[in-house]
């Protein structure tokens, strides 16, 4: 691997070769790539680009820079990002794939299924596009944001075996029991090894004639042998994936005698209700006594809120507490000095004065509701919860060609984890980078240097070309949003170029000439 001292002595030595920088830079040319042994490929459309002299580049590293005019050839043009910006929701797909982090493995002949049904959301105008593009001609109709357009099944697999199928059945959503059986080493007992185990869920898309439209992988789930009994200790690295961390998202599921499916707890709008078929991941946060927002682990008898991340809906203050027993549950006194640990019981107290008594449950109707729990000494099922921590890995695309007839999603979506700038260089650190990406800086392509599959750098722009940009500003900073351009499709980031009230004459430049999100 590389650093980035490696690759800044590697710019120093392709400039001294002959003006190699200069070819690239070439508004008349088409793009070029160059290999170790100094072949020369040839530009997109066909023309071949000016021969080099051979430089010396390591066999690991693939240099290719794509240039502006290249954005011209799929017709994305400025005034068409500038639009997607300023309003994403008719034209982006957005597709989720919420689960749990942890599952547990099974043993002999038991058959484990996740704790949380792995997901799959999609949402936005863009699927109702995309179906027009898969069949020209043939109207298709979308009722509401729960409902989604026909034409459209996915397949989700968890690298045992051919996978689960996904049916949207009209719904915007899809789930998948996804049983974890113990004949495969990764979640039975023949694992040989005692390092953690980790996997992710693969969801590959497809329209309804079998066409693909892409792979989409979610984040990393642990595979764990059993629920630690003993206490948990947050100095053993090992546990540290157990616990419960303020600000983490967490999803909470309660099993009572009288229903016979397990019903989760799910964010709609401004409420939070039951449901046995859809659950929400819901932002875990300690509170203080001014009823401000902490860090650090979440341990038995603090104060919690639970917040919708979506809506930035907060339930009212609870204070988190720890149960025990199967048929008669109690709730257990003593200190915060255990943290809250995965897929263990627990119920949740009101803490405003004259409702100590009441715990969050469960309604018989789906409502959450305040409920006198306790009764001679037992809690209530109603009010016992499954905590679990989730993830919703989420992808955002926008076709922005609207002429071409059929769009091709990379093998692997793209994925940005970090932005940094340095030198006066755009650096975006990720997975799934391809040679034919292009960054865009808010409306403006920028010259993009494909160094390899997990680095793409760029020059920072003209200051004077983004001051036209939509982006969002307030008292401390201006953001300009970051995406890249992949054969006529754009996929958000979700990093922002930052330009800080530190920098005081770039920020009130932009500032008087901005289009405020």
């Amino acid at each position: 691997m590389y650093t980035e001292l490696n690759i800044l002595r590697l710019n120093e030595r392709i400039n001294t070769s002959n003006g190699f920088w200069d070819d690239m830079y070439n508004p008349y040319c088409t793009w070029s790539s160059w290999r170790a042994d100094g072949q020369q490929r040839r530009g997109t459309q066909g023309q071949a680009a000016k021969s080099v002299k051979s430089v010396e580049i390591p066999s690991t590293l693939f240099i290719t820079r794509r240039t502006m005019t290249h954005a011209a050839e799929f017709q994305i043009t400025r005034e068409r990002m500038r639009d997607y910006l300023r309003n994403p929701g008719p034209v982006e797909c957005r597709l989720t794939i919420s689960h749990s982090r942890v599952v547990q493995k099974s043993y002999r002949n038991e058959r484990r299924f996740f704790c949380l049904p792995p997901t799959v959301t999609l949402e936005g105008g863009g699927w109702q596009q995309l179906c027009m593009f898969m069949i020209p001609g043939r109207v298709w109709y979308q009722a509401s944001s729960t409902e989604m357009v026909s034409g459209i099944y996915g397949v989700i697999n968890n690298g045992c075996g051919d996978g689960e199928r996904l049916e949207f059945k009209g719904k915007n959503y899809a789930q998948a029991k996804m049983a974890i059986t113990s004949d495969h080493p990764r979640f039975g007992t023949s694992e040989k090894s005692s390092k953690p185990t980790f996997f992710n869920l693969t969801v590959t898309l497809l329209k309804s004639h079998d066409e693909l439209i892409g792979c989409f992988k979610s984040d990393r789930i642990k595979v764990i042998s059993k629920k630690p009994k003993k206490k948990l200790s947050i100095k053993n690295s090992d546990c540290k994936a157990l616990v419960i961390i303020s600000g983490s998202t967490v999803a909470l599921s309660c099993k009572t005698k009288t229903f016979s499916t397990t019903r989760f707890m799910f964010a709609d709008g401004t409420h939070f209700v039951g449901s046995a078929e859809r659950w929400s991941s819901l932002e875990i946060c300690l509170v203080d006594e001014t009823g401000r927002f902490e860090d650090g682990y979440v341990y038995y008898n603090n104060v919690v809120t639970l917040r919708d991340p979506k809506t930035g809906h907060c339930h009212p203050p609870v204070r988190i507490c720890r149960v025990e027993g199967k048929e008669k549950m109690k709730v257990m006194p003593g200190g915060n000095e255990e943290p809250v640990c995965q897929l263990y019981k627990c119920a949740f107290q009101f803490t405003e004065r004259g409702k100590e008594h009441l715990y969050l449950a469960m309604g018989s109707q789906n409502e959450i509701m305040e409920y006198d729990a306790i009764k001679d000494g037992q809690l209530s099922d109603a009010a016992v919860w499954t905590i679990a921590s989730s993830s919703d890995t989420e992808f955002r695309f926008f076709y922005a060609d609207q002429n071409k007839a059929c769009h091709t999603l990379p093998t692997h979506i793209p994925v940005v984890h970090k932005l940094f700038i340095q030198n006066n260089t755009i650096f975006l650190e990720g997975d799934n980078f391809d040679r034919n990406m292009i960054i865009w800086i808010g409306d403006v392509p920028v010259t993009t240097t494909f160094r390899h599959t997990w680095l793409l750098t760029c020059p920072m722009p003209d200051l004077r070309s983004l001051q036209s940009c939509p982006m969002a500003v307030d008292e401390e900073c201006a953001q300009i949003q970051v995406s890249l351009a992949y054969r006529g499709i754009v996929f958000a980031t979700g990093q922002v170029l930052q330009i800080t009230r530190g920098e005081k004459d770039l920020y009130e430049r932009f500032a008087m000439q901005v289009v405020i999100q």
